[in-house]
Parts: structure tokens; C-alpha cells; sequence
């Protein structure tokens, strides 16, 4: 169900595949739209209101409230992409929610990533 890219050349493949809307029923709709992407929200919105440093699955490290928005994000994306986007009368709340979501994603990922490069700048 979840695409993950091998190569460099699979990601315009995963580019395409988070453009169309997913094949899923009505279950894994739910399942995936709301609750794996509502516990994602969660995490988020914790790391958000408790911004210290959350490590995630052992491996990824994401840090206070730039951390928290992008897992939120990611979140919110999922919920466009497997809630919304599937529906012929909704499509276009998938199809929109995704591009601002990323948006979001995108630009606390810069502002974490300049946190960690410029910290030591300010402190």
C-alpha cells in the first residue's frame, strides 16, 4: 500500500503516485485517512505543546515545534491523500489540502534545518 522509492529515478514515481488518488474501499479509506493519519496529527500536535526533542521509531530525530508541525503536516497529508482525494466530489480538498500541506511540511523543514545550522549564531 505505502510506496517506498529504490532508486533516484522512483521518486518523480512517488511524486506521481501521491498526485493521483489512491484505489482504496471505504475501510482502508477510513483507516488510512483518518486513523493512521489522526495518530500522525497527534504525535504532531504533542511535539507542538511539549517541544522537547520526540525521537520517532529510533531513527528519525525531530526537534520542538518545527518538528512537531511537520509530523502534523505529514499527517495532514496522509488525511488528503487517503480521505478526500478517492471521492469524485471532494477531489479537488485532496487534491489542494496535499499541495498546502507539503507547503507546510517543506517550510518547517527549512526552518529546522536553519534552527540547527544558525542556532549557535543567537545563543
Amino acid at each position: 500500500m505505502f510506496y517506498r522509492p529504490t532508486k533516484p529515478e522512483d521518486l518523480v514515481t512517488a511524486g506521481q503516485h501521491l498526485a493521483e488518488a489512491p484505489s482504496v474501499g471505504p475501510v482502508k479509506r477510513w483507516l488510512y485517512g483518518v486513523g493512521v493519519a489522526g495518530l500522525v496529527v497527534l504525535v504532531g500536535g504533542y511535539m507542538i505543546f511539549n517541544p522537547e526533542s520526540v525521537r520517532l521509531l529510533f531513527v528519525l530525530r525531530l526537534d520542538g515545534r518545527a518538528g512537531g508541525v511537520m509530523a502534523a503536516a505529514a499527517g495532514m497529508v496522509l488525511h488528503c491523500h487517503y480521505f478526500w482525494a478517492p471521492s469524485q466530489r471532494f477531489w479537488p480538498i485532496g487534491h489542494y489540502g496535499k499541495i498546502a500541506w507539503l507547503l507546510v511540511l517543506v517550510l518547517a523543514l527549512g526552518y529546522m534545518i536553519w534552527l540547527r545550522a544558525f542556532a549557535s549564531l543567537f545563543a
